[in-house]
């Protein structure tokens, strides 16, 4: 669970940010990006016949720890505590912002992010099958090729509320043949 948090904190930073009028911050609250977040890696590990935790190393090898990570924004994430509120060694102030504010709000967010996944949540998007995430706001983050190649589509938001910061892709929709659409094989 603080793997799913600590992945979600890093594809979307705003629960890390104090709410306010001259701030995108959520304090702490789960953005649509989280859930779309999760939603993708319980479709994930579902399509895959995985565990979460699998799937989860698959998806974010990264940041997760599968990995070694490819970028210092990787690693300082990677290391958000698991239970207390105590800065990650990598943590700069003056890079990453004041982690007496960032922390509590981290500790927040990581026990929003556990309830979720305890509990459940409304998936927002209506797709069974979406598996992958991606950025595509900048040239050299943008993923929307490599889900191409892989033969995903681009989930539209079907009126979806929120600002998501990423891009989300599922399964193209199958086709079945007539034989199959009467229950052949």
């Amino acid at each position: 669970m603080v793997k799913a948090a600590r992945i979600a904190a890093n594809e979307d930073a705003r629960p890390l940010r104090r709410r306010g009028p001259d701030s995108d911050g959520t304090s702490g609250e789960p953005t649509t990006d989280t859930l779309a977040i999760l939603q993708v890696v319980h479709d994930f590990a579902a399509w895959k016949r995985i565990t979460h935790a699998a799937a989860l190393r698959r998806l974010a090898p990264h940041v997760s720890g599968a990995r070694p990570a490819k970028k210092r924004r990787h690693a300082v994430y990677a290391t958000l505590p698991a239970m207390s509120m105590a800065a990650p060694a990598l943590w700069q102030d003056a890079i990453d912002g004041d982690w007496r504010v960032h922390g509590p709000l981290w500790a927040r967010f990581r026990d929003a992010v556990r309830r979720l996944v305890r509990e459940g949540f409304t998936a927002p998007f209506p797709y069974h099958q979406l598996v992958a995430w991606g950025c595509d706001d900048a040239p050299e983050c943008d993923d929307t090729p490599i889900a191409r190649r892989r033969g995903l589509v681009r989930a539209d938001d079907h009126g979806i509320t929120g600002i998501y910061q990423n891009s989300f892709w599922a399964l193209r929709p199958r086709v079945l043949d007539a034989s199959e659409a009467r229950g052949g094989r």
